[in-house]
């Protein structure tokens, strides 16, 4: 298990709001931040401390979703956990293939950018997914976490 994941075990106590936006928010900074020094200075000592935060509020955020997921279907949370991660794979498959299909990354610039369009659509998804566990509906906070554990999948293997 990655960093993330313990980070992301140690905050399952707090409510959903804080346990999710805070660690898509500190991403999204993190993304911006890159794009904005790749216009100055590209270099691998400058992208991987930044791919290794990303990855890391990646990893809080899928073993909060995971979590969330059996939480939902305690009855069921065995079978939840291995839909899950049965889908993961799936969509993750697809997606990578989808987006290594869209271009090669050459440049610290390119894959900054590929990482800011998957961080939207996941916070995107989140704001959504948080109406839904206001309104307690369980199909939909199931499908939104199946969108959301993809997207933060996709990052994690990026």
């Amino acid at each position: 298990m990655d960093d993330g994941g313990f980070i992301g075990k140690r905050r399952l106590t707090l409510e959903f709001k804080p346990r999710i936006l805070q660690p898509i928010i500190l991403q999204l900074f993190l993304i911006i931040s890159l794009i904005g020094i790749s216009y100055f200075a590209e270099s691998l000592f400058i992208m991987i401390p930044f791919a290794f935060f990303i990855h890391i509020c990646s990893g809080i955020l899928f073993t909060s979703f995971f979590t969330t997921s059996m939480l939902y279907f305690p009855k069921n949370a065995g079978t939840a956990g291995g839909l899950m991660g049965g889908l993961v794979y799936v969509i993750t498959s697809i997606t990578s293939f989808i987006i290594s299909v869209s271009g090669t990354v050459t440049e610290q610039k390119g894959l900054s950018w590929r990482y800011l369009i998957i961080a939207c659509l996941l916070l995107g998804i989140i704001l959504i997914m948080n109406q839904a566990v206001k309104k307690k509906s369980r199909e939909l906070i199931s499908a939104f976490l199946m969108l959301s554990i993809l997207f933060q999948s996709y990052i994690l293997i990026e």
